[in-house]
């Protein structure tokens, strides 16, 4: 590794500790209200720079754990993932959302989120990740409902636009994975309940990995099931993780009595079983200095709770107390502790798929 990349991978780690320890302290919040704050400029779906990841050339998204033997496979895939990350704004900026060519969010898009996050999908799927104008991390709790709508809404007419861009120069009728995290699965979420997308999902959809947000029994009940088991198609997966013996109240409490989604990363169902940590394939530790570390295998086991909460056996290793948020929410790591179990899903999930439609269209050929 030349001198030059060193220096930049040291900077690019530097900025993602600093953002998810300091958070909030050096991201200030919004001055005033949405209606008075200039938006940035919409970002343009056919300039490649406006996307965090495209499968036609190399970036955060194609890299791997070292000496776990997996490898970028996306130029063999017979799917599409679209992923969408979670806030990156964390650092510095203005306003409600964040430009689209902000230098320091794409510092932790790029360096930070996608190279733990996205890099799992390479193995069953070409990865699109559109930047789009994100609500900035001090947003989250600022103003009033109606300007943080209004900035949610501003967020997603840009996700809407990257998908139908997606759809129309890209697809070419492949399957898709859908995977988001945190704001990202927000975005999802609207992407999936979205009529102007609903037929496309309905004959493409692999899996929905919505994970780290607000997914409710209720959202999809009417649209997509809750996957049941590994290799079901067409269906969603969610999951927030806690460490066992801590407090959840304040994320249940957002639920107003409705069912969070819980489908459990280790055995890949949506009950309440306990699955232990040697069933675990592979954790990864947070990003570092130098980039990815090798995977921890049999690190953590999972139960969904009755709550709709993921818990998990907290991990003792280090790499995995860095950012933790209140009451042991291991919201930063919902994929880092499954990386190889979600990988090894969403391959599994493509091939089923692929496999089922060739079916179809021999016994259709047949009549």
């Amino acid at each position: 590794m030349g001198i030059k990349r060193i220096v930049l991978v040291a900077f690019a780690a530097l900025l993602v500790v600093l953002a998810l320890v300091f958070r909030d302290g050096i991201n200030p919040a919004p001055a005033h209200a949405f209606a008075d704050t200039a938006a940035p400029p919409a970002p343009d779906y056919r300039n490649p720079a406006h996307w965090a990841a495209l499968p036609s050339r190399r970036d955060s998204a194609d890299v791997a754990p070292p000496d776990s033997g997996l490898t970028d496979r996306q130029a063999l895939a017979d799917a599409d993932v679209f992923y969408l990350h979670p806030t990156s704004a964390v650092l510095l900026g203005s306003g409600w959302n964040a430009a689209v060519d902000h230098v320091f969010t794409n510092v932790v898009t790029d360096r930070g989120v996608l190279v733990q996050q996205a890099s799992l999908f390479n193995g069953a799927g070409r990865v699109y990740a559109p930047r789009y104008r994100q609500r900035r991390m001090s947003a989250h709790t600022a103003g009033t409902a109606a300007d943080r709508e209004q900035s949610y809404a501003l967020a997603y007419s840009d996700v809407q636009r990257a998908f139908a861009h997606y759809l129309q120069h890209y697809s070419a009728g492949r399957p898709l994975i859908i995977a988001a995290h945190s704001q990202g699965t927000a975005m999802a979420r609207r992407l999936m309940l979205d009529e102007r997308f609903a037929e496309v999902l309905r004959q493409r959809l692999v899996v929905a990995y919505l994970v780290g947000g607000r997914i409710f029994h209720d959202d999809f009940a009417a649209h997509y099931p809750v996957c049941q088991h590994a290799q079901q198609t067409g269906c969603v997966v969610a999951w927030n993780s806690f460490g066992e013996g801590g407090d959840g109240s304040a994320k249940l409490a957002e639920n107003a009595g409705r069912q969070r989604i819980c489908v459990n990363p280790l055995s890949w169902r949506a009950d309440t079983a306990a699955v232990p940590a040697a069933a675990n394939p592979g954790s990864l530790p947070l990003v570092g200095m130098m980039g990815l570390q090798a995977l921890d295998v049999a690190l953590v086991g999972a139960r969904c709770g009755d709550d709709g909460l993921l818990w998990i056996s907290a991990p003792e290793r280090p790499g995995y107390q860095r950012a933790l948020f209140a009451g042991g929410d291991y919201h930063t790591y919902d994929f880092n502790l499954f990386y190889r179990s979600v990988r090894d899903n969403a391959r599994l999930r493509a091939r089923h798929f692929v496999a089922q439609r060739a079916a179809t269209a021999v016994a259709g050929g047949q009549h």
